[in-house]
């Protein structure tokens, strides 16, 4: 009976995100400051309680704290529509897909280790939207001043100790400390499986189909009486796929490439976990919206790069954050399109390599 609960529970919760989603999507073109949205009556007074409390806000700060998320509401809101699939793909992997994996080829250890792995993805789409819980606490900081932020950082880091234990507070890791982690649900005790990852996944639940009835046939009897008689053949099992190497799992890069350089990159990737057409098609999608939006940040501050000292790498690599961050993102929701079974193969064929990326 747990188990079922708790797999209704994550259902709902996945209903709810579709529910925002859907909101955010009819919400009708005019004045954005008038728009009605879903962040601006739940999370951000969510983020603006949180600074207050730690912080010590007063209402002047609390005005300036609100202005600079209010600023990044559309941003959000189109942010979280673009990750939603992510979101569902990586909830129903660790709620439903991994436990599902025979025990044979997954110990309990190797699938903690994936749940670790994809719970740590979720955690990352959250930590870089434009209105997270880092961005808040990062903006607030920025009011109050360094010697109020130290002392608020210290109240944090005392409240949060369970969570972080013998790790330090990080402002960058601030939305993992709130957001509670997926569950591998216990699905064996649940009947309708297919149902309850189809709706994770934000589709349609399969309607049942009805067995067409057909007319005696003695020959067709014939042949099932002879088809019992003959011996079951044990099935065969095919070798476990190899687990994912800590090192050889899909990590951010420290510098981007060139812009021209992108679409090469995204192609070796689907050569190298051997996408099928479906999956090629998203990941050109993926592509396609990350380099536009580096397109467009590279124009938009076109002026700043121009006015930059071009001997001052420090400036340099500073500006060109925001492509980083876009290509990384890109990289991990590549990363994301492949199933288990192709990340293993890949990391085989590296590891036979030699280990080298």
């Amino acid at each position: 009976m747990n188990s079922v609960y708790r797999l209704v529970v994550a259902l709902l919760l996945t209903a709810t995100l579709a529910t925002a989603s859907a909101h955010a999507q009819d919400t009708p073109p005019g004045d954005k400051s008038k728009q009605v949205l879903p962040e601006r009556e739940t999370l951000l007074p969510e983020r603006i309680a949180f600074c207050k409390k730690f912080y010590q806000l007063n209402n002047d700060e609390v005005e300036k704290l609100r202005v600079a998320l209010e600023a990044k509401l559309l941003l959000h809101r189109d942010y979280m529509r673009d990750h939603q699939t992510d979101l569902r793909r990586l909830t129903a992997t660790i709620a439903v897909a991994l436990p599902q994996q025979d025990p044979k080829q997954y110990s309990p250890e190797q699938k903690e280790r994936f749940r670790a792995y994809y719970q740590d993805q979720i955690y990352r789409i959250h930590e870089n939207a434009p209105m997270s819980l880092s961005y808040a606490v990062q903006q607030a900081e920025a009011i109050v001043g360094d010697g109020r932020a130290k002392t608020g950082r210290a109240e944090m880091a005392t409240f949060f100790k369970p969570v972080l234990g013998d790790d330090a507070l990080e402002l960058s890791r601030m939305d993992r400390l709130v957001l509670k982690p997926v569950a591998m649900e216990d699905v064996s005790m649940t009947d309708n499986l297919v149902t309850a990852q189809a709706k994770l996944l934000g589709g349609d639940a399969p309607q049942p189909t009805e067995k067409p009835s057909r007319k005696p046939d003695p020959k067709a009897d014939d042949v099932d009486a002879a088809k019992k008689e003959t011996p079951a053949q044990p099935p065969v099992s095919s070798p476990p796929p190899p687990e994912v190497p800590a090192n050889l799992r899909n990590q951010p890069v420290a510098e981007a490439p060139a812009l021209d350089e992108w679409q090469a990159a995204y192609q070796v990737w689907c050569n190298n976990y051997d996408f099928s057409d479906e999956q090629k098609a998203t990941a050109a999608q993926i592509y396609q919206y990350s380099h536009r939006k580096a397109l467009e940040y590279l124009s938009d501050n076109k002026p700043r790069f121009d006015a930059a000292d071009p001997k001052d790498e420090a400036a340099k690599k500073e500006l060109m954050q925001p492509v980083l961050k876009l290509f990384n993102q890109m990289k991990t929701r590549i990363d994301n399109v492949a199933s288990l079974e192709q990340k293993a193969r890949w990391a085989q064929q590296q590891k036979e390599a030699g280990g080298k990326e």
